[in-house]
């Protein structure tokens, strides 16, 4: 028995639903499986945030550097974005970097904000961590 024309836009909310969630739990997963796969370093690092600079309103772009103090070639996962005063768009950003001994890389990202306070964004509003 097909259903009475007024139950469509039901059926349909109720797909786009449960679409919504099955997006959801997959994305949950793609991170679980994500996070179990990349192994944390413990490679000794520095980092600095050199400067941040304005690109319009609401995107700010971060030049940094981290360097090496290992004595042997290693990766290194870093990760960078905004903390105060402005609200970053999305959560930091995850890069990896393959250093020798005593090399420094430098590193330039941008980020989109939600509020439109790209001035007011300083270094020290950055968040950048290297392991």
């Amino acid at each position: 028995m097909a259903p009475e024309p007024s139950q469509k836009p039901f059926y349909l909310a109720l797909g786009a639903v449960a679409l919504v969630i099955a997006f959801g739990i997959g994305f949950l997963i793609f991170n679980i499986v994500s996070h179990a796969t990349n192994k944390v370093t413990t490679t000794p690092v520095s980092t600095s945030v050199v400067s941040v600079t304005p690109k319009g309103e609401s995107e700010v772009t971060i030049v940094a550097t981290v360097t090496s103090r290992s004595t042997s070639t290693s990766s290194v996962n870093c990760l960078i974005g905004v903390e105060r005063p402005a609200t970053p768009l999305a959560f930091p950003i995850r890069i990896t970097e393959h250093l020798a001994p005593g090399e420094s890389k430098t590193i330039t990202v941008s980020r989109s904000l939600i509020k439109p306070q790209a001035n007011f964004v300083t270094t020290t509003d950055i968040a950048f961590t290297c392991t």
